[in-house]
């Protein structure tokens, strides 16, 4: 390997090269390697720092083809569907932050679902996704401006934001120490980045170690997977400070369950979430009091198993909160 090469595989925090192997197995039978720092621990997929000058056209070309062309996301209309509803949790989380003054830009917008659902609580809302497709199918369907262009040469490079969003996005960047810096700039004074992002403490992967969900949590698109402590770490050399840094569980006990029995994905995100048996019940008298009842016992096991893995902080997402100095 030339010096050239080990200067670009080094890590983004601290600089160290030396790592420790974690997997090779990605999701689709990708190739990659994903390596675990020596020093500060900070987990990445190896070579991700060449990647740096290539994003635009991953996302616009090859992103599209490997990711977006399987199930729920192959049409626009159902990604936007099977997304829509996930919504609710996010806004739940930082509507306390919102104005009806204020304008938001999410980054990564997709198809616009989160800001089609936002929008009501905010003056206006503005969107950036390399996707061609999707961005013209939340500007042109959903109503929400979308540019198919980086921030800084968007139609939106002199504006200032009082939220940026960074949605399942910051494990995507080459840098996010830079770019979160640079995010600074299109900030009001005292302006919100809300993060949210994948947990590397998922349960599946290192409390029940499920070997399927584990080949399936590492993806080649993903450069980056964060603890809390790794997240804060990168946040504190950006000059932003943490309002809320929180694990939380979005998916259900029953999508635990189908990976332990199953050991494969489900359809969408929508059925990741929801609290009830996917099945379909006999119709015969009585039979919907009973399914009531079940629903209601899952509903139940379903909000103490989230409440015990975000006490441990064993979760699938980390949710957090920064503000402009």
């Amino acid at each position: 390997m030339t010096k050239r090469n080990k200067t670009l595989d080094a890590c983004v925090y601290c600089g160290l090269i030396k790592s420790t192997f974690i997997t090779d197995k990605l999701r689709y039978n990708k190739p990659g390697r994903v390596v675990k720092c020596n020093r500060c621990g900070l987990v990445r997929l190896m070579g991700v720092r060449a990647t740096e000058n290539k994003l635009k056209e991953y996302y616009q070309k090859q992103y599209v083809k490997e990711e977006h062309g399987k199930g729920v996301k192959a049409e626009i209309d159902t990604l936007f569907t099977s997304f829509y509803p996930v919504q609710r949790d996010r806004i739940d989380t930082i509507q306390k932050y919102l104005k009806k003054t204020h304008t938001l830009l999410e980054i990564g917008s997709s198809a616009g679902y989160f800001l089609h659902a936002v929008k009501k609580y905010v003056k206006n809302v503005y969107g950036i996704e390399f996707n061609p497709e999707e961005a013209r199918y939340a500007t042109e369907v959903k109503g929400v401006k979308t540019s198919t262009n980086e921030l800084k040469n968007s139609e939106f490079c002199d504006m200032k934001f009082d939220h940026i969003c960074l949605f399942q996005l910051l494990e995507h960047i080459p840098n996010p120490i830079t770019s979160l810096q640079e995010l600074k700039n299109y900030l009001t004074p005292k302006g919100y980045i809300h993060i949210e992002i994948p947990n590397i403490l998922d349960p599946l992967v290192n409390l029940f170690d499920n070997k399927e969900f584990r080949n399936f949590f590492y993806q080649k698109p993903h450069l980056y997977y964060f603890s809390p402590k790794t997240l804060k770490m990168v946040v504190d050399k950006t000059g932003l400070a943490i309002v809320e840094l929180k694990p939380f569980q979005q998916t259900s006990i029953t999508n635990t369950l189908n990976w332990i029995y199953l050991r494969t994905s489900q359809p969408s995100r929508w059925e990741c979430i929801q609290t009830f048996i996917s099945t379909k019940y006999i119709d015969a008298p009585g039979v919907d009091k009973v399914k009531n009842k079940i629903n209601k016992m899952f509903q139940k096991f379903n909000a103490e198993y989230k409440k015990i893995l975000e006490e441990s902080k064993f979760t699938d997402n980390l949710f957090c909160i920064l503000q402009n100095n």
